[in-house]
This record gives structure tokens, C-alpha cells and sequence, in this order.
């Protein structure tokens, strides 16, 4: 029969499993969120402190989230994989508790963290997240001797929870991440499009303007028309807004521009020293 006391405690932890399942959709801040749940679970329980490590994939276990210690020794520790009783949880999935004393040996990160933290016992249990084990946790108490079977069921429930909010929100990071990534391709990708297109457009003006000026200058024996034809291939060409031709006329040592229009073939003067009209571009 259920007491008013046990009504309360499972009260208590529905309480907590409620908060828990809100961080399942990984919200921006999940961290935080999952300080506030933890440490209700801590003081609910009596509890110090708790680590939650997980697996980045490649290397040793690391610390991503911790209460109770200080951030410089859980940035510090490493729990190699399948070593040491913290990493034994994690390759077994078995729950694992050690009491104050039991030196665990071949394991002195267990022992430096009884030490350090002045744990009389300590809970250790597996992350478990889509049917996978991504780290393990771990729990301790200043003051118990070992942990309730209650209550370690109801922290193992709870760890269950958690660990599904860490699995979902390192998938949105990598999902948004993956997206950035491809926004960023697809943007570079249409810029490298839109200055390739712009390059064969322009390519193809020049190509037709050079055939054009090919066709004039063979249909025509007119010089004035000949310029013509060339100054507005060329403004087409280099996209100017106007171009000219400097002659050289007669004898004359200036350079005078001269309209297409008014361009007309001179005779050379009766005299030795005429010389025949010329482009700029080709005199010396």
C-alpha cells in the first residue's frame, strides 16, 4: 500500500520526469535547462555531485556535462573506453555502484574523484539513446552509504531522459551545422554560375562584334565608313560611351581627331615629303 510519503516521492519524480521530457526537442538552451532538472534531481536525493560523459567518436570519454565539480578537473578527465569502472559501465551498459573504501584498483580517476568530492558512495550508469550507448553518468553522495534501490531506479529513469535530450541535441547541432554548410556551397556555387554566364555573355558580344566588324570592313572601301563600324565595335567591346580616331594629315606633325563622318581621303600634296594618312595605332 502506497504511503503519504511514497504518493509524495513519486509526485516529486513525475515532477522531474516532466521537465526532463520538454529538453527532448533539444532547445537553444539545453544546458542550462538540464542544470535546473539535475539539480532538483540532486537536492531531491541527496546527491553532490554527477558527470555526464560521452563518446565524441574518437579518443577516451569526455566530460560534457558536469555539477558539483569544478569546471578546470571535469574539463581534465578522460575515461578511456571499456577501462576503469566508469568506462566498464559504458562498454557492459550495466549499472555499477562503489562504496567509500572499496579501493577500485587499476582505477585512480574513481578513487581522485571519491577524494576530491569526499563521495561515500558513488552511482555509475550507461547513457543510453536510440537503442545505443553514448556515455555514462555518474552520481555521488556525500552522505549515503549506497544508493536505494528506489532511487536508483528513479535517477536511472531520469539519466534515461537526459541522455535522449544530449543525443537529440548533438543531431540538431550536426543537422545545422550540415546545413550551413551546404547554404554556404549552394551560395558560393551560384556565384561561380552567375560570373561564368556573365563571362560567356560577354565572350559571345565580343564574338559578335569582331564577325561584325569582319563583314563591314570586307563590304566596304570607304574609310570613314570603315571607322565607323570600328569605333562602335569598339565601344560595344570595352563598354565605353564614346571613342574616336587620331589621324595624321599630310604633312602635319599634330594628331587631330576626326569624325567618321568627316573623314574623307585627301591626294597628297604636290611635295616630296607628303606622307598618306595613317591610325595612330600604327604610326611611328
Amino acid at each position: 500500500m502506497n504511503t503519504p510519503e511514497s504518493l509524495a516521492s513519486m509526485e516529486q519524480h513525475t515532477a522531474l520526469l516532466y521537465e526532463a521530457s520538454k529538453l527532448l526537442g533539444a532547445p537553444p538552451n539545453l544546458k542550462s535547462a538540464m542544470e535546473a532538472v539535475l539539480t532538483g534531481a540532486l537536492h531531491r536525493h541527496g546527491l553532490s555531485a554527477c558527470l555526464f560523459l560521452t563518446d565524441p567518436g574518437e579518443g577516451p570519454l569526455r566530460v560534457e556535462f558536469s555539477l558539483g565539480l569544478s569546471s578546470v578537473f571535469a574539463g581534465s578527465i578522460r575515461v578511456p573506453k571499456g577501462e576503469g569502472v566508469i568506462g566498464m559501465v559504458y562498454a557492459s551498459a550495466v549499472m555499477r555502484q562503489v562504496e567509500a573504501g572499496q579501493r577500485q584498483d587499476g582505477d585512480p580517476l574513481l578513487d581522485t574523484l571519491i577524494q576530491r568530492q569526499r563521495l561515500s558512495a558513488v552511482l555509475i550508469l550507461p547513457l543510453k539513446a536510440d537503442g545505443r550507448i553514448i556515455g555514462a553518468a555518474v552520481y555521488g553522495s556525500q552522505t549515503a552509504r549506497q544508493f536505494p534501490e528506489e532511487a536508483a531506479r528513479q535517477i536511472a529513469e531520469l539519466t534515461d531522459h537526459l541522455a535522449l535530450a544530449l543525443y537529440n541535441g548533438r543531431r540538431v547541432a550536426d543537422l545545422e551545422a550540415s546545413r550551413s554548410k551546404m547554404e554556404a556551397q549552394v551560395a558560393s556555387t551560384g556565384q561561380e554560375l552567375s560570373k561564368t554566364n556573365a563571362r560567356l555573355v560577354q565572350k559571345v558580344r565580343e564574338l559578335k562584334t569582331v564577325y561584325d566588324l569582319a563583314l563591314a570592313t570586307a563590304a566596304s572601301r570607304r574609310v570613314e565608313d570603315i571607322v565607323r563600324v570600328m569605333i562602335t565595335g569598339i565601344k560595344e567591346l570595352i563598354d565605353v560611351q564614346g571613342a574616336a580616331f587620331f589621324l595624321f594629315e599630310g604633312t602635319s606633325d599634330t594628331l587631330e581627331p576626326a569624325p567618321p563622318a568627316s573623314i574623307s581621303r585627301r591626294p597628297p600634296r604636290a611635295n616630296s615629303s607628303a606622307r598618306p594618312a595613317k591610325a595612330a595605332g600604327s604610326s611611328r
